[in-house]
């Protein structure tokens, strides 16, 4: 029978712990680290991507609007801006992934919209991509 999981005390625990399956543990350590720091931003940025692992991207872009509240220099994170475009495909996490990139990361995200307004597969990534971009190049 394999060890039971250690308790996470830190995000390298959490991290661990995913790398070796126990996601929902993870997840469930990282929370509680966040219950006792709720400045930390680094907390909820890895809980957004944890929770965009297991697709509930709307979960995953509450996440990342905390954390970059927190910690304004996330708004450079290529996790963030990478997920939050990837969601723009699907119209259930639409609105909180452009208005998490409108609202929260701006100007940090405008190469990969650019990018992906031109080369994504996917029309909807192409056509938010494209709007997002102009509306952050105008306005910010």
């Amino acid at each position: 029978m394999p060890a039971a999981p250690r308790p996470v005390k830190s995000i390298g625990d959490a991290l661990a712990l995913a790398k070796a399956g126990h996601r929902d543990l993870a997840i469930d350590g990282l929370r509680e680290l966040w219950r006792k720091n709720k400045q930390s931003g680094y907390l909820p940025y890895h809980l957004g991507n944890l929770y965009f692992d297991k697709g509930w991207w709307r979960t995953g872009l509450d996440h990342y609007w905390a954390a970059v509240s927190n910690q304004r220099s996330l708004r450079d994170s290529p996790g963030i801006i990478g997920n939050s475009i990837r969601a723009l495909a699907y119209s259930t996490p639409r609105s909180k992934a452009m208005n998490l990139l409108l609202r929260k990361v701006g100007r940090p995200a405008l190469p990969a919209l650019r990018k992906a307004a031109k080369k994504d597969r996917n029309a909807n990534v192409r056509k938010y991509a494209a709007y997002l971009a102009r509306r952050i190049s105008r306005y910010r």
